[in-house]
């Protein structure tokens, strides 16, 4: 009897009754058959949702698992784009997609939302909710990236075990965020790709004034669209940064990266500002410009070339000022007397 070789569902029948009997040969032939076969959307779900209680086919099956999340995960990149198809996906689909350090997205709270909205969507059991939750959901979510608001919210989530869970984990993600220190074993600390890049704060009170320190760092492939900074509180006044790709009014082509500080406030804010860069080899960071200005709501001021480095030499991952293909940028601010 013949049959289709490239047939998934006639491949995972073969795997199942092929395990039965212990048939660890055809199993593997059936695996090298996934792994050459053209992989579509439908298979790789397919292929995803399909488990075992035994530890030996699970892994004889790992690699087809890895690259059918690999490429579901690639598929649904652009979560943004494609909201109202991943809130239809299953579970282990879920997981291959918020696994992945890739997916763009405007923040981690936005992760966080979406997961919390799925769930109440693809579990209509509370029970079964909550166990999702806690036992898979939750180490998807990469707390160390929330905004305090979010990490606020998280404790009084009706999803967590306990409350003194809830805080455990808030503790041990606010303790991370000032000290970069105390990782947890299970949770993931890489930043997505972010549309609104976090920042990194630091507060001072040196004489007369004042300080906060904020750091961002942007992807080289990120460079040439505008990047905004998750917003941070500081005075009673709400700031972010934004970097912008500057083009060549002539040519029409990126020529550098500018920088500017953005102002929420109900009075003219007097700031005095210090943009820095970070440098290899040894990863200080140098001051790049100094100013005094008087912020008003929604009027960035900052500088149009914060390297003073042709655009095509800043892009290039030898530069000086890229390290791990990213560029690091800080601010130092205090408040001035008006």
């Amino acid at each position: 009897m013949f049959f289709n070789k490239t047939d998934p569902q006639r491949l995972l029948d073969i795997v199942v009754t092929a395990d039965k009997f212990e048939v660890i040969g055809a199993i593997k032939h059936c695996k090298t058959l996934m792994l050459q076969s053209p992989l579509t959307l439908e298979i790789a779900l397919l292929y995803l949702e399909f488990t075992s209680e035994k530890v030996e086919l699970n892994e004889i099956l790992g690699p087809v698992h890895t690259a059918c999340a690999d490429f579901v995960a690639n598929t649904y990149k652009d979560l943004l784009s494609h909201e109202e198809a991943v809130l239809q996906l299953r579970l282990s689909a879920m997981i291959s997609i918020f696994k992945s350090s890739a997916l763009i997205l405007p923040n981690e709270d936005y992760a966080f939302t979406f997961l919390l909205k799925w769930l109440e969507k693809e579990y209509s059991d509370k029970e079964e909710r909550n166990d999702v939750f806690q036992r898979i959901v939750v180490s998807l979510i990469r707390f160390t990236h929330l905004s305090e608001e979010a990490l606020l919210d998280f404790t009084s989530c009706n999803l967590v075990s306990s409350p003194v869970d809830a805080i455990n984990i808030v503790s041990n993600a606010m303790h991370f965020k000032a000290t970069s220190s105390r990782r947890i074993a299970y949770w993931r600390y890489e930043q997505r790709d972010y549309l609104v890049r976090p920042v990194s704060l630091s507060y001072l009170m040196p004489a007369p004034h004042p300080e906060v320190v904020a750091y961002m760092d942007i992807s080289l492939g990120r460079c040439s669209r505008m990047t905004y900074s998750e917003a941070f509180a500081f005075g009673g006044l709400t700031l972010n940064m934004v970097a912008t790709c500057v083009f060549d009014a002539d040519t029409n082509t990126p020529n550098s990266l500018g920088l500017f500080l953005c102002a929420q406030t109900e009075q003219p804010a007097i700031l005095s500002v210090t943009f820095s860069v970070r440098t290899r080899p040894n990863g200080a960071y140098v001051d790049c410009i100094s100013f005094e200005h008087t912020f008003t709501t929604g009027i960035p001021f900052g500088v149009n070339d914060l390297y003073l480095t042709q655009w095509d030499e800043l892009m290039d991952p030898n530069c000086i000022f890229v390290i791990k293909g990213h560029l690091h940028i800080r601010m130092r601010i205090s408040a001035l007397q008006p």
